[in-house]
């Protein structure tokens, strides 16, 4: 794995915390790498229908 630097807004930080918890998911790390999985194979899936 890679380490990427990334700054958030604290709100933003607030907001993640309060849906990664939600969510049941076991740290804030894996709602992140879902949400950008998510955001690519939405973007691979919207590139290949054109």
């Amino acid at each position: 794995m890679k380490v990427l630097p990334l700054r958030m807004s604290a709100a933003d930080v607030a907001a993640l915390d309060e849906t990664w918890k939600r969510l049941g998911l076991k740290r804030r790390t894996a709602m992140i790498r879902k949400a950008v999985a998510s955001l690519v194979g939405e973007a691979a899936r919207t590139t290949a229908a054109r």
